[in-house]
């Protein structure tokens, strides 16, 4: 595979994974078409892309992985290159890094996509949506997106954000295992959550893991969705109300902010709340499987938490 072909790939999951069907998703206002000696496909996500790779051709035998991708993981794969002789082909970073993270706004709208296919009814949500996208835009402005970019470009190295196509990767894996296992209270999904691998190590090797914030343990689970795990960062708190009144009971998400926590609770919604890090693992771990198989190496940097779910047989 090229950095061409890790980039589409990646897009592919992506899309075959999101909460909205396709056609809706490659509709979506923002979006960019990826070409490359007469190949292309549509990247509808924002939030992912290239920083940097001036030639999408170069073959990839060894990716860099991590959570988060900075100066430090960049200097750190190359230190790890002197000292083994190996060589690191391209650094995929989770959150966004460079130009990706400049357009990163305008995922969050893809949020009312996923609510409305979710069976939350979005009417007069997309207001909301729209003041909160300004906000994000106009922190932007602070924002030092030439720095890690600064870096790689010194260094001539090639580099890929993949973000909403990851999380997709993780919402959907988690939504089938709590799905298959049918928990009856919020202290059984919690329990069908924990022992996920990635979960399972951020609890042994660093004590977080994923807990209840809003609910009784013993409280029926009901009808669940799971917010905030895609769309960019946690949406208005009016879209709890929309939640509540479409008949859901209990929301998993990666985080919540003590604004969102309150409204939730306002609204009787069960929280279970999975964790960051190892729910952005998740996601990531799939996409890395699947590079596998076509035979290219992974280093785990950056937070990532590399767990296979390849067969070694």
């Amino acid at each position: 595979m090229n950095i061409y072909d890790v980039f589409a790939k990646a897009v592919e999951l992506g899309i075959k994974h999101d909460f909205r069907p396709k056609r809706e998703v490659l509709s979506y206002p923002w979006q960019e078409q990826i070409s490359y000696n007469g190949k292309k496909f549509v990247n509808p996500y924002a939030d992912t892309g290239i920083m940097l790779a001036k030639d999408l051709g170069v073959e990839v035998r060894r990716v860099a992985v991590g959570i988060d991708i900075g100066q430090d993981e960049v200097l750190t794969a190359i230190e790890w290159e002197e000292q083994t002789g190996k060589t690191v082909d391209l650094f995929l970073s989770h959150h966004p890094r460079g130009k990706p993270s400049s357009s990163f706004p305008a995922i969050l709208k893809t949020q009312l996509g996923n609510f409305k296919n979710l069976g939350v009814s979005v009417k007069n949500l997309e207001k909301y949506y729209d003041q909160q996208v300004k906000e994000m835009e106009r922190e932007l402005l602070s924002s030092n997106f030439a720095r890690t970019y600064g870096t790689v470009e010194v260094l001539k190295r090639h580099y890929l954000s993949i973000h909403t196509p990851a999380d997709n990767l993780s919402a959907r894996f988690v939504e089938k295992k709590i799905t298959n296992a049918c928990p009856k209270t919020i202290a059984d999904c919690l329990e069908v959550i924990r022992i996920i691998p990635e979960y399972q190590r951020m609890e042994e090797e660093f004590l977080v893991h994923p807990t209840i914030l809003s609910g009784n343990p013993k409280n029926k689970l009901g009808r669940f969705i799971l917010s905030e795990f895609v769309g960019g960062e946690e949406g208005p708190i009016q879209i709890f109300k929309a939640i509540k009144r479409s008949g859901v009971s209990s929301l998993i998400v990666m985080h919540i902010s003590d604004e969102g926590l309150q409204e939730a609770k306002k609204e009787g919604l069960n929280i279970i709340s999975a964790g960051h890090n190892a729910s952005d693992s998740i996601g990531l771990n799939i996409l890395c499987d699947e590079l596998e198989t076509h035979g290219i190496d992974i280093m785990a940097l950056g937070g990532f938490l590399r767990f296979s779910r390849l067969s070694k047989t």
